[in-house]
């Protein structure tokens, strides 16, 4: 019963990632990366430009280049949510790049300046809650494998 409970939630937490990359996927477009591409690049323009402003560094990506984050975050989601679920640490390694990825990216919470900026904190602090999901499970994942390793021994 344990094993199915532990499944169950895994696919559960994964849902938000398979469906996300998969939409990706479905709806991309080359030139500018689909509705998500559309809805990415101003987000994008605007970290660039923050980072650049508070680093003086220019953050080394170009518009042209953006669709293939937007690949490169379906494969993270779609990749990292299957072997999540099959119980691979790897799989919440994956969902966990992406996420320290796209959360200050897509939820920059405080340089909104309109009535979105709640809604960006609550997504932001979900996203956080779910890599604290996934950096629990890798840990407790770790433990196991050390305790059967030992007991092997």
């Amino acid at each position: 019963m344990a094993k199915f409970v532990s499944f169950f939630g895994r696919l559960l937490l994964a849902l938000i990632f398979i469906t996300s990359g998969l939409d990706k996927f479905s709806n991309f477009d080359a030139e500018t990366g689909g509705p998500s591409g559309k809805y990415m690049a101003p987000k994008m323009d605007a970290f660039r430009e923050a980072f650049a402003e508070r680093t003086g560094i220019q953050f080394p990506l170009q518009k042209e280049q953006y669709p293939y984050i937007i690949l490169a975050s379906a494969f993270l989601e779609v990749v990292g949510s299957v072997l999540f679920v099959a119980d691979s640490s790897v799989g919440a390694l994956m969902l966990m790049v992406f996420l320290i990825g796209a959360t200050p990216v897509m939820h920059n919470f405080w340089d909104v300046q309109d009535s979105t900026q709640i809604s960006e904190m609550i997504n932001f602090m979900k996203n956080l809650s779910i890599f604290g999901g996934l950096l629990a499970y890798t840990a407790a994942r770790r433990e196991a494998e050390a305790v059967a390793k030992y007991k092997e021994d």
